[in-house]
């Protein structure tokens, strides 16, 4: 056990922000906790070195980004190895991608926190690292104490050994779900949006994705499920940016674990939004997405709509609405998902996409809007549906002339 109380070291070159960090946890935190400071990363990694030598225990590190010398990224990864186990948050307004990424990968994140931040949402991320440091804590010294007597029991009685390997067996597996549950860092991972289909089955899908930046929270994902049936999930997360980047890997995370494991899309829906609550739930955060199902032989076509915008069913000149059949993933894990069920023709062409497609506005704050949307989807369906979205990104371009766009574009075209 610890001989001190535990340590809380910030990191940042701001004295003002350090300030604002001591005042701050000094009040949130009681006497159970102590705190330390550093102006840079080699101080801190000076300080980390006498806390170790003086067997100290540090359980977080909040470190800024963008700072003289040493950037925040490697400092973790320098202090990772020398204190493995603790929670490391990066807060910062600077951070990149590419720096983020860097930080999960080699330096176990536990946290990513943009300034300015908001007071309640920093304590309560400390205190779930701190609570997570705790069980890490715990669970190495049961797994340590459990080890010891292990030893004592083979050496009175080796027919004890088999109820010996049980109990390991189950502390590794009660250790394993924590650190799954506890380090988001690691259920995160790149993604694809490769497919691929067979051109006998009759089907043809064209997809564009155009984040607003280098990154983007929109995300596609193509499969088949089983023979006749082409499987199709959009999905828009809240936000912009490396932010919802990072979100979007959580959710091909859980989809990939799902996806093929369903046939009733209803129960997909629900499953999906259980799961990434379990796992999730305390970023605060919610996305909207929809759910193909297309019966290429049968000619059927079953949806579920997480909160998503209307999307079309177009033929010929008629247009069926896809409604929205469920609420967005992540606000209860009470949800409920309908099926709806519709019935399709050889020439039919669906289309699904974000609202990034039509909330787009122009130097005039006008907005390119929904109607704008159905009107051209109309008038261009009957060039198919690729030479249909060509058009209406064009329209889109021409609507915004020289303005940036403000969110993130994913359309979809199914052709039948």
């Amino acid at each position: 056990m610890a001989k001190h109380k535990p340590l809380i070291l910030c990191v940042d070159d701001e004295s003002i922000i350090l300030d604002s960090l001591s005042f701050l946890f000094r009040n949130s935190f009681d006497d159970k906790y102590s705190t330390e400071f550093a102006e840079s990363a080699d101080e801190a990694l000076e300080l980390i070195e006498e806390l170790v030598a003086d067997e100290k225990e540090v359980a977080v590190i909040v470190s800024d980004y963008l700072m003289p010398g040493m950037k925040g990224d490697e400092f973790l990864i320098n202090a990772h190895k020398l204190l493995p186990n603790v929670k490391k948050i990066l807060l910062t307004g600077q951070a990149d991608f590419k720096a983020v990424t860097n930080a999960i990968n080699s330096a176990d994140l536990y946290r990513y926190i943009s300034k300015p931040w908001q007071n309640e949402d920093l304590i309560l991320t400390i205190q779930e690292a701190l609570k997570s440091y705790n069980q890490d804590v715990l669970v190495e010294l049961q797994n340590k104490q459990l080890e010891e007597k292990n030893k004592l029991l083979e050496e009175q009685n080796t027919n004890l050994e088999f109820k010996v390997n049980e109990r390991t067996k189950e502390l590794n597996l009660t250790l394993d779900t924590i650190r799954r549950d506890m380090q988001l860092a690691k259920k995160i991972q790149e993604s694809t949006l490769a497919y691929q289909l067979n051109p006998n089955d009759g089907v043809k899908i064209c997809t564009t994705y155009i984040p607003m930046t280098e990154v983007g929270g929109d995300f596609y994902n193509i499969g088949k499920p089983y023979e006749g049936v082409y499987r199709i999930f959009l999905a828009d997360a809240t936000g912009h940016g490396v932010q919802a980047a990072l979100i979007t890997m959580a959710i091909k995370g859980i989809y990939d674990t799902i996806k093929d494991n369903e046939k009733d899309l209803s129960e997909l829906a629900k499953v999906f939004n259980q799961k990434f609550i379990d796992k999730y739930g305390s970023l605060n955060t919610f996305f909207t997405g929809i759910i193909l199902d297309v019966h290429y032989n049968e000619k059927i076509l079953r949806h579920v709509s997480l909160g998503h915008p209307p999307c079309m069913l177009v033929r010929g000149n008629e247009v069926e609405y896809i409604e929205k059949t469920g609420r967005m993933i992540g606000i209860s894990k009470t949800s409920e998902y309908r099926v709806e069920e519709k019935k399709m023709q050889s020439g039919d062409n669906i289309y699904i996409y974000t609202d990034g497609i039509f909330e787009q506005f122009n130097a005039k704050k006008e907005e390119f809007g929904e109607e704008a949307l159905y009107r051209y989807i109309k008038e261009y369906n009957s060039l198919g549906s690729e030479e249909c979205i060509k058009q209406i990104l064009q329209k889109v371009y021409n609507f915004l002339e020289n303005e940036e766009k403000q969110d993130d574009i994913s359309i979809i075209g199914i052709s039948i």
